[in-house]
């Protein structure tokens, strides 16, 4: 069996906040979607604080692996947010992404 991300992500966030897909419309999808753009966005900064990108810094090249991956975990999380009140299925994301 394989692990159905977006399902798991709809039942995650129903469990732990409330949120109803099928009832997220209008204003309140809007704010869903700019609060998870939001986190995303900042996800992605905490990432890049993990890796040593900078080309003005030495040394370059460096990663924090355990805590870059973490990072990316958590931005994930706020991607699948929002590609689950799109309506996406695992299905449909996996045709798109191959």
């Amino acid at each position: 069996m394989t692990w159905q991300w977006l399902e798991t992500t709809r039942d995650l966030q129903q469990r732990s906040f409330g949120v109803d897909y099928d009832k997220l419309t209008g204003d309140a999808l809007a704010d869903y979607i700019t609060w998870n753009v939001t986190a995303l966005t900042a996800e992605l900064g905490e990432f890049l604080n993990e890796v040593g990108w900078k080309t003005w810094a030495q040394p370059r090249g460096w990663v924090h692996r355990d805590r870059a991956v973490g990072e990316l975990v958590d931005v994930a999380h706020f991607l699948a947010n929002l590609v689950a009140a799109l309506g996406v299925t695992d299905e449909e994301w996996e045709q798109r992404y191959t």
